[in-house]
C-alpha cells in the first residue's frame, strides 16, 4: 500500500483547506479516471493550481442553493459569512419540488446526516469498537486503503469502480485478524448508530409524501439497497417508489454511458424528474446532462472553513466539527451569531471543563461544588445536567465583594491598586470621586482635609491625596464592611453545610477571587474544610505556589499548563485584551453583578447590563445545547467526550479570538467591565468597540 497524494501535507495545503476546491478537485479526478482509466498528474496539478487561483486569490464563491435545468438558476441565498448562512425554508423548497412528477433525493449529506466532518471519520470509532489498536497502520488506514485498492482493481478488470461493503470486509478478513461477520456487522451497526435524518429534508420529504408525490433515492454508495432501506427507515424515511444505489447497478451517477441518472430517466421516461443533492458535480451537473431538473442543497460540511484546521485529535476533531456543522447549517433554523458562538466555541470548552472537574470530584472525594457567580451560572447548568456526581450550589461572588470582604481587612495596597488606580487609568469610563465612594459604601469622611472634592474626576492627579485620605479612614472603612461580611459568611457556611471537602469553580483570569475565597472558607472553618480551586484560565505567576501544591487546578492553560495556549491567549496579538473579554463573555450570567450584602442582610447588585442579557442568554443556550447534543450523540462511544484535554477545548476559541473582523462586527455593542467599578455616574458604559483595535 503506497502513500497517496491525499496523505501528504501538500494535499492539506492545496486541497483540504478550501471545501470548494476539495469538492471540485476530487470530482475532477473521479470523472477523468472513469473516462480514461488512468491519471494524468500534470493536468491534475494544472487544474488544482487554477482552482487555488480562482478561490484563494480571485475570491471566487459558490452559491448555497440553486434550482437548475439547462443552466438556468434560481436566486442564491447563501451569505459568505458562515455566521449569517441561510437556506430557503423547507416548505419553500417543497413547494418548488411539487412542480415535478418524480423527486429524486441523494441519500448521504442530503436525506441523512452523520455527525462527522468526513464520512471516513466513522472508521476511527469502528476501529476502537473492534479493539483493532496499537498499530502504526491503523484500522482507519486499512479500511480506507482497501476500499480504494478494490475500486482501482475492479476498474482495471471490468471498467467499473463500484464495490460493496461485503467486498471490503472479505478483503479486510484476508489481511487482518478481523473476522468478516464481526467487521461487517460492526460497521453496519455504527452507521445505524450515527446516521440521522436531516431535519430540513425530513420536513421536505413529509410534505411531498403527503401530497402523493413519487419519491425515489439515488446514491453513490457501497452499502447495497437492503442496508439503505434499514438506514432510511430507521430515520423516518419510508415509502420510496424505488431506491437506486451504485453498487447494485455497477455504475455511479458519474459513470460514462450507462449511469444511475440514465437508468432513472429510462424508468420514468414520460415523467418530469427533479434530483436533489449536495454535490455540484455528481448531483447537479451530471443530472442535468441526463435531462433531469435539479435542486442543489449545499453540504453542511462545506458551509464554513473556519475550523477546518483546528488542532485536535482526529476522532474528536471529526466528531466536534461534524456535529456543529450538522446542527448550525442544516437550514431548519437560522441561529443567531451569539447562539452559534456559544454552541461552536464555548460548548466544547465548558463540556471538557466540567468533565475534567468531575474526575477530580471522584478522585479527591469532593463532597460539594460551589459554582461562583457569574461564570458559574453556565457551568452549574452543564455540570448538573451532564455530570452531577455531587451536590452543587451557585454562590454569589464578585470582584466588588472580594474587595469588601477579603481584601479590605488584609491588604490595603491591593485594594487601592486594583480598585482605585485601575479605575483612574480608564479614561473611557471616568467617574467622580463621589461616585466611587458611594459604590464602595464609603461615607463620613472629610475630603477637604486632603484637598479633595467629591465632584473631582478620579484620575492620576488625585491618586496621592486620595490614597492618604483612604488610609487615614481605613479602620472606619473596614468597619463599614463588617456587617455585610458577617452576613456573607453566614450564607457561605450554610452553602457548605456538612461537606468536608469542597471545590470552588470559576473561569477566572488570575485566580485572585477564588484564592481569597479559599482563604475565607478555611479561616471560617479553622481549616476543617478542604478547598480545591478550579479555574478554566490562568493563575498569576506570583500565586504559582498554589498550583504546585495542587490546591489550585487550571484546565485550559496557565504559565505551567499548556503554555502554548497561554501564550496564544495573552500574546502580543491580544494587546488590547479583546480576546480576554470575548472569552469571559462566553460564560456570563443574565443577571447583574453581585455587590455585597447590606446591614439588613439584603443582597446588593450593580445596575443591570440590560444591553447584554439577550446575547448572554443565547450564548448560554448554545453552550448547554452543544453539551447535551454532543454527549447524547456519542453516548455509545463516551471516550470521545470523557477526556477532552484543556488544549483541545481551547483550540476553537483560539481561532475566533484572532479573527478581529468577526469580533468587531458582532461584539461592538456589548457592554464590558474591565474594572471593578463599572460604568460612571452619567451611565456611560464602555463597549467592546471602545477596546478592540
Amino acid at each position: 500500500m503506497n502513500i497517496s497524494f491525499a496523505d501528504t501535507k501538500l494535499y492539506g495545503i492545496f486541497v483540504v483547506k478550501n471545501g470548494y476546491i476539495k469538492e471540485e478537485y476530487d470530482n475532477y479526478i473521479k470523472i477523468n479516471f472513469q473516462k480514461k482509466g488512468r491519471r494524468n498528474r500534470v493536468l491534475e496539478w494544472i487544474f488544482l493550481l487554477r482552482l487555488n487561483l480562482a478561490y484563494k486569490i480571485l475570491n471566487r464563491k459558490k452559491d448555497g442553493y440553486e434550482a437548475k435545468s439547462g443552466g438556468e438558476s434560481s436566486r442564491s441565498f447563501c451569505n459568505t459569512d458562515a455566521f449569517a448562512f441561510e437556506r430557503i425554508k423547507p416548505h419553500q423548497l417543497a413547494m418548488q419540488l411539487l412542480n415535478y412528477e418524480v423527486i429524486s433525493f441523494d441519500i448521504f449529506d442530503t436525506l441523512l446526516l452523520r455527525p462527522f466532518k468526513k464520512p471516513s471519520d466513522l472508521f476511527h470509532i469502528i476501529g476502537k469498537r473492534l479493539n483493532f489498536e496499537g498499530f502504526a497502520f491503523s484500522f482507519y488506514r486499512v479500511r480506507t486503503e482497501i476500499e480504494k485498492e478494490l475500486r482501482d482493481e475492479k476498474y482495471r478488470r471490468i471498467g467499473s469502480r463500484e464495490i460493496t461493503i461485503y467486498d471490503i470486509y472479505h478483503e479486510i478478513e484476508r489481511r487482518t485478524n478481523i473476522a468478516y461477520e464481526e467487521g461487517l456487522n460492526e460497521e453496519i451497526q455504527a452507521e445505524m448508530d450515527y446516521c440521522f435524518a436531516n431535519p430540513y429534508m425530513l420536513q421536505v420529504f413529509k410534505i411531498l409524501k403527503n401530497q402523493g408525490k413519487r419519491i425515489i433515492a439515488t446514491s453513490d454508495m457501497y452499502l447495497p439497497r437492503e442496508i439503505m432501506i434499514k438506514l432510511l427507515s430507521g430515520c423516518g424515511y419510508e415509502g420510496f417508489d424505488r431506491i437506486y444505489v451504485s453498487c447494485d447497478y455497477e455504475c455511479s451517477k458519474n459513470s460514462n454511458g450507462r449511469n444511475l441518472f440514465h437508468i432513472v430517466k429510462s424508468d420514468y421516461a414520460d415523467k418530469s424528474i427533479c434530483h436533489v443533492g449536495d454535490n455540484m458535480i455528481s448531483d447537479i451537473d451530471r443530472a442535468q446532462k441526463e435531462g433531469l431538473y435539479t435542486a442543489y442543497y449545499k453540504n453542511v460540511h462545506q458551509v464554513s472553513e473556519t475550523l477546518n484546521n483546528v488542532r485536535m485529535a482526529e476522532v474528536l476533531k471529526g466528531s466536534y466539527l461534524g456535529l456543529i456543522e450538522c446542527k448550525l447549517y442544516n437550514g431548519v433554523k437560522n441561529h443567531s451569531f451569539f447562539y452559534q458562538y456559544g454552541y461552536a466555541y464555548g460548548g466544547i470548552y465548558v463540556l471538557g471543563y466540567m468533565k475534567w472537574i468531575d474526575r477530580f470530584v471522584r478522585d479527591k472525594k469532593i463532597d460539594k461544588l460551589l459554582f461562583v457567580a457569574r461564570d458559574g451560572y453556565v457551568y452549574k447548568k452543564v455540570y448538573d445536567k451532564i455530570c452531577g456526581s455531587v451536590e452543587s450550589a451557585y454562590l454569589y461572588w464578585s470582584r466588588v465583594a472580594l474587595m469588601k470582604y477579603c481584601v479590605a481587612d488584609r491588604n490595603f495596597e491591593d485594594f487601592f491598586e486594583r480598585v482605585v488606580k485601575i479605575k483612574a487609568a480608564n479614561s473611557a469610563e471616568s467617574v467622580s470621586i463621589g461616585y466611587f465612594l458611594r459604590i464602595f459604601e464609603i461615607d463620613n469622611i472629610n475630603l477637604v482635609k486632603f484637598n479633595l472634592d467629591e465632584r473631582q474626576e478620579l484620575n492620576d492627579s488625585v491618586l496621592k491625596n486620595l490614597k492618604q485620605c483612604l488610609l487615614y479612614y481605613w479602620d472606619q472603612i473596614q468597619q463599614t464592611y463588617e456587617a455585610g461580611k458577617k452576613a456573607f459568611c453566614k450564607l457561605l457556611l450554610a452553602e457548605i453545610g456538612s461537606a468536608e471537602t469542597i471545590g470552588i469553580v470559576d473561569a477566572s483570569s488570575n485566580g485572585y477571587g477564588l484564592m481569597n475565597l479559599k482563604y475565607l472558607i478555611e479561616s471560617l472553618t479553622d481549616n476543617a474544610v478542604r478547598v480545591n480551586v478550579f479555574m478554566a484560565d490562568r493563575v498569576y505567576a506570583n500565586n504559582r505556589g498554589f498550583v504546585y501544591d495542587e490546591s489550585v487546578h487550571c484546565y485550559l492553560f496557565s504559565e505551567t499548563v499548556n503554555n502554548d495556549c497561554y501564550t496564544s491567549m495573552y500574546g502580543r496579538h491580544n494587546s488590547d485584551g479583546a480576546a480576554n473579554l470575548a472569552f469571559e463573555f462566553l460564560t456570563q450570567a443574565p443577571h447583574a453583578r453581585f455587590a455585597g450584602i447590606d446591614k439588613k442582610e439584603k443582597f446588593l447588585f450593580d445596575p443591570p447590563e440590560n444591553e447584554n442579557y439577550e446575547a448572554t442568554g443565547e450564548i448560554s443556550t448554545g453552550i448547554v445545547d452543544f453539551c447535551n447534543d454532543f454527549t447524547q450523540t456519542f453516548r455509545k462511544d463516551r471516550y470521545i467526550f470523557e477526556n477532552i484535554s484543556g488544549s483541545e477545548a481551547f483550540r476553537p476559541f483560539e481561532i475566533i479570538a484572532r479573527n478581529k473582523a468577526v469580533l468587531r462586527k458582532y461584539f461592538k455593542d456589548i457592554v464590558v467591565e474591565k474594572n471593578i467599578v463599572g460604568g460612571n455616574a452619567k451611565g456611560r458604559k464602555e463597549t467592546y468597540a471602545d477596546i478592540i483595535k
